[in-house]
């Protein structure tokens, strides 16, 4: 297994966020409605940027306005943060002056730092007024989703260390959630499953439904569905599709597995992963774990979260049943089951 170095300055991530901050320029007279969306790795977060920007947005004055979207721009400050600026001492970002932007940003799976990063401090170290933000929280079966960091990444890092910084990242996006229920600030919710049991172009409908109550009320702003929301993606530009980060993370064949399909893909879909492929990419022993840390659990309030707020229908998990059933059979038919990889 060839090893990273991706962290080497110990900071708190509180000095992180004030860094990134400092560095993020935006125009304090006309700050922009932002959707920010936040999930954990692997949950559909780069794919939503093709939803975005294949949408409209229609002012107070009737005017129609595209949607600039950006890939994990503050996550990428992050990582040149966490190696102290050392390859690129200038680096900043700028937030355009436009009708509304959408920002998505991950958390995990690298390091614990990266599991336990909230992006929305780096707004509140900025000043960035909060009623211009809407968060909307995206999160995925979890054994779907923990296959797919063990598919992508367990090359380059410890089968043991992504599983914990799994559970860490679904507890970070479960608490900053819960901190916004608190405060009783507007956000959204939207599974990746939630596009299987429903039509896309109905997903993305009501979650712009949901995002409009809150700006169309507060600034007269309305997301608007197109042609080009959830089909016919071949047809917008892919250009400035990687923010500048450490080449510790530009990582060619990781790169192309993990986002190649989100690139190239010309329409909002969802791919299934059956109980059996689970079996192969998962061991009892990672199962047993997420099940003792809660993991079902947090998946089923963002579910019900969703469905409620979406008002569509999003059917339970039964992965992790489907998993041990596998199991099951395998060892009642002598086949071995490894319980480390």
């Amino acid at each position: 297994m060839r090893r990273y170095n991706y962290e080497s300055v110990d900071k708190p991530l509180s000095d992180y966020y004030k860094e990134i901050a400092s560095r993020t320029k935006w125009n304090r007279e006309n700050a922009p409605t932002i959707v920010f969306a936040i999930g954990t790795a692997r949950t559909g977060t780069t794919a939503s940027l093709n939803v975005f920007r294949g949408s409209i947005v229609e002012d107070a004055e009737g005017k129609l306005h595209d949607i600039p979207v950006a890939y994990q721009h503050f996550k990428a400050g992050l990582r040149h943060a966490m190696l102290g600026w050392g390859e690129n001492p200038d680096w900043s970002f700028q937030i355009p002056e436009v009708p509304l932007f959408y920002m998505k940003d991950t958390i995990g799976p690298y390091t614990d730092k990266e599991s336990r990063y909230n992006p929305l401090k780096v707004f509140e170290e900025m000043g960035y007024p909060m009623d211009k933000i809407f968060p909307v929280f995206f999160y995925r079966d979890p054994l779907d989703s923990f296959a797919s960091w063990i598919d992508k990444w367990s090359s380059i890092l410890p089968r043991e260390t992504l599983v914990e910084n799994f559970i860490t990242a679904s507890n970070t996006l479960r608490d900053i959630k819960r901190d916004l229920e608190a405060k009783g600030i507007p956000h959204g919710t939207f599974l990746y499953e939630t596009i299987r049991d429903n039509r896309p172009s109905d997903s993305a409908e009501a979650l712009f439904d949901q995002i409009n109550q809150t700006i169309a009320q507060r600034e007269r702003k309305k997301l608007i569905a197109t042609e080009n929301t959830t089909e016919n993606w071949d047809k917008l530009d892919q250009k400035d599709w990687h923010p500048d980060q450490p080449k510790a993370y530009e990582i060619p064949r990781i790169d192309k597995c993990v986002h190649h399909d989100a690139k190239t893909k010309t329409s909002w879909e969802f791919k299934v992963k059956t109980p059996e492929k689970l079996a192969e990419m998962i061991t009892p022993d990672e199962v047993k774990r997420l099940e003792e840390a809660g993991i079902p659990q947090i998946y089923d309030k963002f579910r019900l979260d969703a469905q409620r707020t979406l008002r569509l229908s999003v059917a339970e998990s039964i992965s992790f049943r489907g998993i041990k059933e596998v199991f099951a059979k395998k060892s009642a038919e002598g086949q071995r089951i490894q319980t480390k990889r």
